[in-house]
């Protein structure tokens, strides 16, 4: 279960007013924009999602005092690489709380890193691996709803590529899946398993009818009228109850192929 910790007890959280100048964060105009971009600031933060006090930010760069007491800095990028040639995009914490994950614009990778969960450094960071995105510019990343799989927005080549996530030790593995989509800058992973009851419900229907109206002809077309262990609907004698059975069987053909056209439709 997730925690529920709220620092500020249900109450509203807002920025405060800038006195000396510099940018007001509750604002969100293209003035404000324009001056968040151009100076160094803390590009988001998450909350780790079983303790909820530990807070993880990808710094662009700020140098100013921070209400947060500072635990631990650790780059998200290889000490040969230029930290002048890289900004960090997007943060999350995989669902498991066992894992956080950045992406760097202009190393063009996916840095992973392991939470300490036990001793006096719980809650710090340990780095298991930074891995290329196979583009450039990783503005937005998102798992599936299974968290086996990364799916990465390269905005700079249009494609996101899908990866492979080791939910034992965290490390990313390329699918062999890439998509062409232009300039893409948000993923966002919709859940389908209504849709998929749906083509299953409509699968069983489908099997079921099948079997009926099998067992129907077998019935009708067969020299006795008797019902037999196998039979799956009752077989009755006279010439009313074969007219019947034909209207039934008729009926049934008609239902299969309505429910061939709504597979069809949500395949």
């Amino acid at each position: 279960m997730k925690s529920m910790y709220d620092p500020k007890g249900g109450k509203q959280m807002v920025a405060s007013a800038k006195k000396d100048g510099g940018v007001n964060h509750s604002c969100n105009d293209e003035t404000t924009i324009s001056a968040r971009q151009a100076d160094p600031h803390s590009h988001a933060l998450v909350l780790d999602p079983f303790v909820g006090r530990v807070a993880y930010v990808p710094d662009l760069g700020f140098r100013g005092r921070s209400t947060l007491r500072l635990v631990q800095s650790i780059s998200t990028i290889p000490s040969a690489f230029p930290t002048t040639m890289n900004t960090c995009g997007r943060i999350c914490v995989h669902k498991s709380g066992r894992f956080v994950i950045v992406s760097n614009r202009g190393h063009q990778s996916i840095t992973v890193f392991k939470v300490k969960t036990k001793g006096s450094k719980r809650g710090e960071l340990q780095n298991v691996g930074c891995y290329h995105t196979r583009g450039e510019t990783p503005r937005h990343f998102q798992f599936d709803h299974s968290g086996q799989y990364l799916l990465v927005a390269n905005q700079d080549t249009d494609s996101i590529t899908v990866f492979n996530f080791n939910l034992s030790n965290g490390e990313l593995k390329y699918s062999g899946n890439e998509y062409r989509v232009p300039s893409p800058n948000f993923v966002c992973c919709c859940p389908t398993h209504q849709e998929d009851d749906t083509i299953q419900s409509s699968s069983e229907i489908l099997s079921e009818s099948m079997v009926v109206s099998s067992s129907a002809v077998d019935a009708y077309d067969g020299s006795s009228c008797s019902d037999s262990e196998d039979s799956t609907v009752p077989v009755h004698r006279g010439q009313s109850s074969e007219q019947s059975l034909k209207e039934e069987l008729a009926q049934a053909k008609l239902e299969i192929e309505a429910l061939k056209k709504l597979l069809a439709e949500k395949v």
